[in-house]
């Protein structure tokens, strides 16, 4: 739900029944996958505690409906529901993701180093401040690359890019950052973060965050075989980028967390990660995907399709005192939890924001980040070069005919913008 209560985003429709299954049938077939899979055999969460969440939710919250709330439902994303691609670099919606009518409610805007031939050009401002009161319109997407947009305001404020015609909601105290992740971009976005947090908070110093959450398109199967976007895999990486950098952006004590795939050697290079910054693993959460009724998604001791995403959750530490030693790590057990949630479009996550701010030194007052993220959370920094896509109208439905102050607002299919 928007801020303002009137707006509710578009989704697809929730699953109903269970993929079909395509584990292998017997016990020698199963070892035969297994023997093919060698080293990029999948990790799993252990089982018993996935069904002992299921079990807990059954029988603590009598759900007499369906496991989520209700949806309002897109054509356009319902009919491109299984071709939908994961985002890369540079990249934007694979062709067939949305039809040709949500495309002229949100035409995509390119981020990258070079644009139609043009350099890209890092803002000498440090910031630019969105007024509340009237549509922030910019001649094109240019001015609001590589600089912090941010909304100060307890209300959503509204962006246009005039070139394209395209109308964005920012929600209040988000603060958007648009660009591609490189080395160069990196070095761009510790130069603005450190201006914008040029003071110390009571629990992060100039530059830093609380917390932040990482998205990276990892590589997959069905990326290589699309070909639609560079995987991790292919070339020096954002994540290679973020590792030389990040680290000094998080606040003593402060959380980091990433979304991983199931792969043994995804794993391995964010924990590479997470040891470059100075960060121990303290957590480990399964995201287990259920149609309406409950049922998992896939089988949950499944070899080929698991029913689950993984996030890792680190915490900063000071190396020479807090440091975990490999060799006496059974001193530090990894706490485990269970998200259980019914997915929606294809890699949309469920919101971590009340689920981390418990966590957080001061839940009212703290610096959050998210990195490859494709919308904006109140109050959250995003970085990516898709950080403000589903905040575009085109994505949002009107639930009422009364906007602000009772003037007309946004109709379905409409470019009709509160002013």
């Amino acid at each position: 739900m928007h801020p303002n209560h009137s707006l509710k985003i578009y989704s697809t429709s929730p699953l109903q029944t269970p993929f079909p299954s395509l584990e292998p049938k017997s016990e020698a077939a199963r070892a035969k996958v297994i023997r093919a899979m060698g080293s990029n055999i999948e990790l799993g969460f252990p089982n018993s505690l996935l069904h002992e969440a299921l079990e807990e939710i059954k029988e603590n919250y009598k759900l007499k409906e369906d496991w989520c709330l209700p949806r309002c439902l897109s054509k356009a994303l319902l009919e491109s529901a299984p071709k939908e691609v994961k985002r890369g670099f540079g990249d934007h919606i694979g062709d067939g993701e949305v039809s040709s009518v949500m495309r002229a409610t949100e035409p995509r805007l390119h981020v990258s180093s070079t644009i139609n031939g043009r350099k890209r050009k890092v803002s000498s401002k440090s910031r630019l401040v969105l007024d509340r009161t009237i549509v922030n319109r910019f001649p094109n997407e240019f001015d609001i690359m590589y600089i912090p947009v941010h909304n100060p305001h307890p209300t959503p404020a509204q962006i246009m890019i005039e070139s394209v015609a395209t109308w964005h909601f920012i929600p209040p105290g988000a603060v958007c950052y648009s660009g591609n992740i490189d080395d160069s971009s990196a070095s761009d976005f510790s130069i603005a973060a450190q201006s914008f947090f040029a003071t110390p908070s009571a629990s992060a110093g100039p530059g830093q965050f609380d917390f932040i959450v990482l998205d990276p398109p990892w590589d997959n199967r069905s990326a290589k075989r699309s070909g639609r976007y560079d995987t991790m895999r292919q070339r020096r990486t954002p994540l290679d980028s973020l590792q030389d950098m990040l680290g000094k952006h998080i606040a003593p004590q402060g959380l980091i967390a990433c979304w991983i795939t199931n792969r043994a050697e995804v794993r391995t290079r964010a924990l590479q990660a997470f040891e470059a910054w100075g960060v121990n693993l303290i957590e480990e959460w399964a995201w287990l995907k259920t149609t309406v009724t409950g049922t998992p998604t896939t089988e949950i001791h499944g070899l080929l399709r698991k029913p689950y995403e993984i996030l890792l959750l680190g915490k900063q530490v000071d190396f020479f005192i807090e440091r975990i030693d490999e060799k006496d790590s059974s001193e530090h057990e990894i706490r485990k939890r269970v998200i259980v949630a019914v997915p929606d479009l294809h890699s949309r996550k469920p919101s971590l924001k009340e689920l981390v701010e418990p966590l957080m030194p001061n839940p009212a007052d703290y610096r959050a980040l998210e990195i490859f993220g494709r919308h904006l959370t109140a109050g959250w920094w995003s970085w990516g070069n898709e950080a403000m896509k589903y905040n575009c109208v085109g994505f949002w439905q009107r639930l009422d005919r009364s906007g602000p102050n009772g003037k007309a607002g946004l109709d379905e299919g409409s470019h009709e913008i509160y002013e």
